[in-house]
């Protein structure tokens, strides 16, 4: 969980960086939205804790990605700038492209 920390410090170090006045702006705002009112204590007393729900509903309200019988593995891959620049401007969705390319490649050799 190196990453959930490293998360957690960044997230301090960007709320340290709002001024009161601002914090107090962003707050106004929050509070005069009519379709996100803020909690009252009496909202959180009626919450339930995930690990107190029972198993069939949490089963339902389980968040993440579903997953895969044959997920993508992570590869570090080292290509000259001049490479990825020419990817980039081949528009969006260029790593799914160039995934197909090395697909190709490998079904050939």
């Amino acid at each position: 969980m190196a990453n959930s920390s490293k998360l957690k410090a960044r997230a301090k170090r960007a709320v340290a960086l709002i001024t009161d006045a601002e914090n107090r702006a962003i707050t106004k705002a929050a509070r005069s939205d009519p379709d996100n009112p803020p909690l009252t204590a009496k909202d959180f007393k009626r919450m339930t804790k995930i690990k107190d729900m029972p198993p069939d509903l949490l089963q339902a309200v389980k968040r993440g990605r579903p997953k895969v019988e044959h997920p993508k593995e992570v590869l570090a891959l080292r290509l000259a700038p001049q490479t990825i620049a020419a990817l980039k401007a081949s528009g969006p969705d260029w790593r799914a492209r160039a995934e197909k390319a090395i697909e190709r490649i490998a079904r050939k050799a």
